[in-house]
């Protein structure tokens, strides 16, 4: 909890003014959205949770796997209202084989 605290202040002392998210679907989870601009959005995860190596391996897979990644960016950019369902199609597709 302290650390979480910590991140939030490093936001607001970098003078990206986040507006927060709660977990947002993702248990002990943080997110944050941008106002500059809606430029960013930032996650803060408990180190070495289970959330956080998840996250983390599918993050990884796909730089790994640009093919993967580029499928879903040109499936995202044709329908943007379907982005979150694409996206956890994506994830579930692509977990098991991040976590291995």
């Amino acid at each position: 909890e302290q650390a979480l605290r910590q991140f939030e202040l490093a936001l607001l002392l970098h003078d990206m003014r986040p507006t927060p998210r709660g977990k947002n679907g993702i248990t002990g989870r943080r997110y944050y959205k941008g106002n500059v601009n809606h430029m960013y959005h930032a996650q803060a995860f408990t180190a070495g949770s289970e959330q956080a190596i998840r996250q983390l391996a599918i993050r990884d897979y796909l730089r790994k796997h640009h093919g993967v990644a580029e499928q879903h960016k040109h499936q995202t950019a044709e329908d943007r209202r379907a982005y979150g369902r694409l996206k956890n199609e994506l994830v579930q597709r692509h977990e098991q084989p991040a976590l291995a």
